[in-house]
């Protein structure tokens, strides 16, 4: 890439407003991303990043170019792990700047078999993992929301009702601290997924034959679940996974006899 040497840099140029700034960089960027799978394929997903630095209070601007070129390099190469160490100390080196931060949203698609006819199809998990390093620290921090969707069936309904009970898709969002991120490869994340998804009535499927809908419905009904219930047991599987430092939780259930949603929340340091 050819660049014109004789063009003046008014990013460099100095400010006398003394304000230094948090975040300054980019935002909503889509760029290409390869993900090596639990069974090593390579899946190709679009990946929205945010990365901004905190900029001094003398200088004007930073080099939005360098975060782009940083990210598009990054992307050649399949991603084998969650740690994104190399990239935040270097891309925080090159804007020599003491706060970085990233920010990568993207689709992992898990290889889902039913539970009756072992149909195998696809299930979309959304991800954003966040990173961020500071001038001085041992290693950047890694955090890793995901979102998955579950069913619940309804233990008042099962208990008041003469038949049948009413049930809810259930959306649970957790966001947890990765110990060490570059032990996070697809494995883990499809593991913390599965024990997540135990915490619901029962996990739902993308392709289901009659003998797994069946197989689906029955398992519902022997395992009813408040929102409550679920957060309280998605907590207890993250407190015993060893990767995990802190997380946070909310559950909320799609109410298909209310004209409200349920939720409940936990936070945890």
């Amino acid at each position: 890439m050819k660049e014109p040497t004789s063009l003046p840099d008014l990013q460099l140029s100095r400010d006398e407003r003394g304000i230094e700034l948090d975040a300054v960089g980019v935002t909503k960027l889509v760029l290409p991303l390869k993900l090596v799978d639990a069974l090593g394929n390579v899946q190709s997903v679009p990946a929205t990043w945010e990365a901004t630095v905190s900029l001094a209070a003398e200088l004007r601007g930073t080099h939005m170019s360098r975060f782009v070129s940083s990210l598009e390099e990054f992307g050649q190469e399949p991603l084998r792990t969650l740690d994104l160490s190399l990239l935040a100390k270097d891309l925080r080196r090159r804007l020599q700047s003491r706060n970085l931060r990233l920010s990568m949203g993207f689709s992992y698609f898990m290889r889902k078999v039913s539970p009756a006819t072992e149909a195998v199809s696809s299930m979309n998990v959304p991800c954003e993992l966040v990173v961020e390093d500071t001038e001085g620290s041992a290693a950047p921090s890694h955090t890793l929301s995901l979102e998955l969707t579950a069913s619940n069936l309804c233990p008042c309904s099962k208990a008041i009702a003469d038949f049948g009970a009413h049930n809810q898709r259930v959306f649970i969002r957790a966001s947890v601290g990765l110990v060490s991120p570059q032990l996070w490869d697809a494995p883990c994340l499809e593991n913390l997924v599965s024990e997540l998804e135990t915490s619901a009535s029962s996990p739902i499927f993308p392709l289901l034959k009659r003998a797994d809908e069946k197989a689906v419905t029955e398992q519902q009904y022997i395992n009813p679940k408040f929102v409550e219930d679920v957060t309280r047991d998605a907590a207890l599987q993250l407190r015993g996974n060893k990767g995990v430092s802190g997380f946070s939780l909310e559950v909320e259930a799609l109410e298909s006899i209310h004209s409200h949603n349920a939720v409940a929340r936990l936070f945890v340091s």
